[in-house]
């Protein structure tokens, strides 16, 4: 056996080593052992640094429009005037000159763009380009949470749109009320007693990190196509800001020390550097959604991601399990069932059910209602459709026979048995409905949703 086997096994009995009866120290230690493993996992994926790449093109592409729409709209509040010191504050990694060049350049270009007067054609242009950026970071949010579906054309709209209108304003709220609170005459006559001062001090200096924390546990919240808790998306908050900062420090470090860059590039020295500091800032933003992530489902710490291949075993597994659920919710009108729901009952990850999901649709067994948080239901009834009828589609679904594949040259026996295998089911599946098959509209204990 390769050295590299031994250490993957190793990895593996960690990984899923049982901790029910250890200490509670030793408890979690190995969980945060485990965090910090599924971190370091998941942050040299490949995906990840893909995934920053083309963010990093699109932000450049669409900052302004961004910026422009989101702020336009609200200068009525006085919202406008926050820019500045808002991007001086995201951009505070690259040094004090150059985040002054960048946020002057990108305000001005922002002042310049007069949405009164686009026309239909530049308005729908500029629409259209904030859209696609908050379209990508929904697809790198997606895969994170293993979410397969995105949202509909119409959702994205409406979810898009309310996010650039309301950030902008809970921005500018965030900052009046700092303003007025420090200087209110409270404030300052408890800032003069020593040790009340003291830790008025320390809690300005963390304002801006909880501030920060705060709007990234909001993105990671609405921008999944998924239902987010707000502790685990805080959590996750809580670790970006903490990492921005710190690589901002670093950063800043490396900017103000060296000065090789700007012999080398001279006039575009400041555009590679703010290229470099994009791509850093949505590796800490995507980092920390994965803590979020893990934090509301610590069981996938322990799963690798690799391509999600079920086996027919699996597939059958999942599949009955999620249509006897549906089945047994519409018999007995009960809570009905969404994604998230399914997938916890049946143990298995979100974008696996929505494969099964998407099979059963296609073979128009199952049905969603809703929009925000789409539950599911029987299309057909249970009653009267064959029991084969959920295996024909479990089975063709991403199969070969999706594919212009010729038929297979099998040798005589094996079509044989294989005639046999699907005529013997046939024949029995296919005089069983599915609710007599799963036992729907008996009294089993099943669990509940």
């Amino acid at each position: 056996m390769s050295r590299r086997s031994v250490l993957q096994e190793k990895v593996d009995a960690f990984l899923k080593a049982d901790l029910s009866d250890k200490p509670f120290l030793v408890r979690e230690g190995h969980m945060i052992a485990r965090f910090l493993f599924a971190l370091i996992r998941d942050g040299t994926d490949t995906q990840f640094s893909l995934r920053a790449m083309s963010l990093v093109y699109t932000t450049l592409i669409t900052i302004v429009p961004l910026l422009a729409v989101s702020f336009s709209v609200l200068k009525g509040f006085g919202v406008q005037n926050q820019l500045e010191p808002f991007l001086g504050q995201l951009l505070s990694g690259l040094g004090n000159a150059q985040a002054q060049e960048i946020t002057e350049k990108i305000v001005d270009f922002v002042d310049n763009i007069k949405v009164g007067v686009l026309g239909a054609i530049g308005l729908a242009f500029l629409i259209y380009s904030v859209v696609s950026l908050m379209q990508k970071i929904e697809w790198s949010f997606n895969y994170i949470w293993r979410v397969g579906q995105g949202r509909s054309v119409a959702k994205r709209f409406s979810d898009y749109l309310t996010v650039l209108f309301i950030g902008p304003l809970a921005i500018f709220l965030s900052t009046s009320a700092t303003t007025i609170l420090r200087h209110s005459d409270f404030y300052l006559t408890l800032q003069d007693m020593a040790f009340i001062g003291a830790i008025l001090s320390f809690f300005g200096l963390l304002v801006p990190w909880l501030v920060l924390a705060i709007g990234f546990a909001a993105l990671y919240i609405f921008m999944p196509n998924t239902k987010v808790q707000i502790m685990p998306a805080f959590v996750g908050g809580l670790f970006a800001a903490f990492i921005w900062k710190v690589m901002g420090y670093i950063f800043s470090l490396f900017v103000t020390s060296s000065t090789t860059y700007v012999a080398i590039y001279a006039a575009f020295a400041t555009l590679i550097l703010f290229m470099v500091w994009i791509y850093i800032g949505w590796l800490v933003v995507l980092l920390g959604c994965n803590i979020a992530f893990y934090a509301q489902h610590p069981r996938f710490l322990r799963i690798s991601r690799q391509p999600l291949l079920l086996s027919t075993r699996l597939m059958h597994n999942y599949g009955l399990s999620i249509v006897y659920y549906v089945g047994k919710a519409h018999h007995d009108r009960s809570l009905s069932w969404t994604t998230e729901n399914l997938a916890k009952s049946v143990n298995a990850p979100p974008i696996a059910v929505e494969r099964i999901l998407d099979a059963l649709v296609e073979k128009s067994l199952i049905l969603a209602t809703g929009e925000n948080e789409p539950t599911w239901h029987p299309a057909v009834s249970f009653a009267t459709t064959p029991m084969q009828e959920v295996f024909d589609a479990l089975e063709s679904y991403g199969r070969a026979g999706k594919l212009s594949l010729a038929a297979p040259a099998s040798p005589a026996p094996v079509a044989k048995l294989l005639d046999t295998m699907h005529e013997s089911r046939h024949k029995i599946l296919g005089k069983l409905s599915i609710e007599e098959a799963l036992g729907i509209a008996g009294k089993e204990n099943d669990g509940s949703n």
